[in-house]
C-alpha cells in the first residue's frame, strides 16, 4: 500500500464524519470498477454507513454475475456527506457525470481511489483527496488493502466481487503490475470465503458471445488494418454496429484481445463510433497505450488505455492515432 500516513489519517477522518457515502465509478463500467464499488459498499455498510452506488452508465450484461450489481443507480442523491470515486481520478473518465453534477461534487469531500496515475485531466481541488497507487494491480486490490489497514469486515460476497475485480484487471494475475502484494490480497479474499472455482465458471459463462454476433465479429476482424510491419492492428465498429450491441460490449473487448495476440502485433486499437465522438480503446503488449491515450487527453494503464475524439470518424481517428503509436513504438522497442 503506497499512501502516506497523513493521507490515511485524513481518509479515515472523512469516513468517520460521514453518514451517507456515495461510491462512484468511472463511466463505461468494467469488472474492476464494479467489484471495487461493491466491495467498498459492503465494508462501509458494515460500519453503519448509508451507501449509494452511483454510475452514469448501466452495468453491462457480462458483469451481471456480480452479486449486488442491481444496486448501482444512475441517480446521484441530492444529499450525501462524502463521494468516493473508484478506479479513476481524471475528468475524462467521468465527463458526463462531472458535466451534470459538478456543483454538487465540488461542494463535498471527494476521494479518488485509483491505481492509474495520470497528470492529464487530474481531478483536483480543496475538497479532493487522492489515494493513488500505481503499484497496485487493480483498484480491487486497493480496497482490500484499505480494508485490512482500517479493520473493515469483508464477507464472502464482498470477497467474490473484489477477487473478480483483481483477476480481471491483472488478466488472471499475470500482468507486470501483479506483485506479491496482489497475491497477498487474493489470499486474504480466499480466507474470507471466496470460491475461486465458482468465480471462474461464472466468468467463462458470461465471456462467450451469442451466436447472433458471429457474423459481426467476422466482419470487424476482416476489416482490420495493419501498420508498421503489422505491429499495429486497427479495426472499428460503426455507430450503427455499436448501437446494435446495446449494453453488451463484450464483443469489443474480445476483439481487442484477439488482435493483440496475433503474431507480430504489439498493440490493438478498436475504434467505436458513437453519438458525437469516436472512442479508441487499446490493448498492448508493450507499454505505449497510456502514453498514446494521454497524448489525446485520455488515460489508463501502460498496456490498456482509451481516449476519445470529438466529431471524428474511424478513418480520422486512425489517421491521427497511428503516427503517435508508431513514434512511441520506435522509442519503446
Amino acid at each position: 500500500m503506497n499512501y502516506t500516513p497523513e493521507l490515511l489519517l485524513r481518509f479515515g477522518t472523512l469516513l468517520d464524519e460521514a453518514s451517507h457515502v456515495v461510491v462512484m465509478q468511472a463511466e463505461h463500467i468494467d469488472a474492476d470498477s464494479l467489484g471495487s464499488s461493491l466491495g467498498l459498499e459492503a465494508a462501509l455498510t458494515k460500519l453503519g454507513k448509508q451507501v449509494t452506488l452511483y454510475c452514469h452508465d448501466e452495468v453491462p450484461s457480462y458483469l451481471k454475475h456480480f452479486p449486488g450489481q442491481d444496486r448501482v443507480t444512475q441517480n446521484l442523491p441530492g444529499k450525501y456527506d462524502l463521494a468516493i470515486l473508484v478506479d479513476s481520478s481524471t475528468h475524462s473518465q467521468i465527463e458526463r457525470t462531472w458535466s451534470e453534477h459538478k456543483a454538487a461534487l465540488s461542494r463535498r469531500p471527494f476521494v479518488c481511489i485509483d491505481h492509474h496515475v495520470s497528470t492529464n485531466n487530474q481531478i483536483n481541488g480543496a475538497n479532493v483527496l487522492l489515494l493513488l497507487d500505481d503499484t497496485a494491480g487493480a483498484s480491487g486490490q486497493q480496497v482490500v488493502e484499505l480494508a485490512q489497514h482500517y479493520g473493515w469486515e469483508l464477507d464472502a460476497e464482498a470477497a467474490y466481487v473484489l477477487a473478480a475485480a483483481i483477476k480481471s484487471d491483472t488478466v488472471n494475475l499475470s500482468t507486470r503490475y501483479t506483485s506479491a502484494a496482489t497475491f497477498r490480497a487474493m489470499a486474504y479474499l480466499v480466507e474470507q470465503g471466496v470460491d475461486l472455482e465458482e468465480l471462474r465458471l461464472n466468468v467463462e459463462k458470461v465471456s462467450s458471445i451469442p451466436a447472433t454476433q458471429l457474423h459481426l465479429r467476422a466482419e470487424v476482424l476482416a476489416r482490420t488494418s495493419f501498420f508498421k510491419d503489422n505491429q499495429i492492428a486497427v479495426t472499428y465498429f460503426t455507430a450503427e454496429e455499436y448501437k446494435l450491441l446495446s449494453e453488451d460490449k463484450l464483443l469489443i473487448e474480445r476483439t481487442k484481445h484477439e488482435l493483440r495476440t496475433l503474431q507480430e502485433v504489439e498493440i490493438a486499437v478498436v475504434i467505436t463510433e458513437r453519438k458525437g465522438y469516436s472512442n479508441a480503446s487499446m490493448r498492448a503488449n508493450v507499454g505505449v497505450a497510456r502514453l498514446t491515450a494521454e497524448h489525446f487527453g485520455g488515460g489508463g494503464h501502460d498496456k490498456a488505455a482509451s481516449c476519445r475524439f470529438e466529431n471524428a470518424t474511424h478513418t480520422e481517428v486512425t489517421e491521427a492515432i497511428v503516427p503517435v503509436i508508431e513514434r512511441l513504438l520506435d522509442e519503446a522497442l
